[in-house]
């Protein structure tokens, strides 16, 4: 039960694809076009139509965090949250939307146990 929790069941063209969410990095949105950037995998990315609003609901207990419009994060990859902007352990940074971001700080402070 515990390992089905942990997989992001994803279905694209009439096909059923699974990803576990330890290796998702985060997710972006781009006009109903969502893609999963994907850690420690053959292929770094997925793309495929949803909508972000509907990861975000489904991921939001699964520490997923929403830091601006278009993307939703994996806490697990999260090194730091610094100036508005997200830095992952895989050398990336995403932009984090100044409306929001002492909520997103606090939440993230708050996963991490030091809130």
């Amino acid at each position: 039960m515990q390992q089905r929790q942990r997989v992001l069941n994803v279905t694209s063209e009439a096909e059923l694809y699974q990803f576990l969410l330890d290796n998702i990095l985060y997710i972006e949105s781009c006009k109903r076009i969502v893609t999963l950037h994907l850690a420690d995998s053959e292929q770094s990315t997925f793309s495929y139509y949803e909508k972000l609003q509907t990861l975000e609901n489904e991921l939001a207990s699964k520490d997923f965090f929403r830091i601006q419009k278009s993307y939703l994060v994996n806490a697990q990859h999260i090194l730091s949250i610094k100036n508005y902007v997200v830095s992952l352990d895989n050398g990336e940074s995403l932009r984090a939307s100044a409306q929001g971001y002492q909520e997103l700080v606090q939440k993230f402070l708050k996963w991490k146990g030091r809130f």
